[in-house]
């Protein structure tokens, strides 16, 4: 499990839940090349997406052929920012919105 954030301290805990590996996306902006890296240039098997549309293109660049990506919460609201199906498309990917609200 790969994960990314921009606080080195939750990635420093989500190592001590047995997190794989841990990529800081303020210090590395191009995260997803990072994901190629680690995963031998295949890419994550599944991604779950919470930045919103900022994030939205570097996540479908870091996923596997075929894979399945999960958009939950769109908390950058509902701008499309640089998403382009173009790159679902040619990768096959699978994209599931996930809607949540308040407890």
């Amino acid at each position: 499990m790969i994960i990314t954030s921009s606080h080195d301290e939750k990635l420093e805990r989500a190592c001590a839940f047995g997190a794989d590996a841990t990529i800081n996306y303020r210090t590395h902006p191009d995260w997803q090349n990072q994901v190629r890296e680690l995963t031998g240039g295949m890419g994550a098997d599944q991604v779950v997406e919470v930045g919103g549309a900022g994030m939205l293109e570097r996540s479908l660049a870091s996923a596997r052929l075929g894979d399945y990506v999960a958009i939950i919460g769109v908390l950058t609201g509902f701008d499309k920012g640089d998403f382009t199906p173009a790159t679902a498309f040619f990768n096959q990917l699978r994209l599931q919105g996930i809607y949540v609200g308040s407890r």
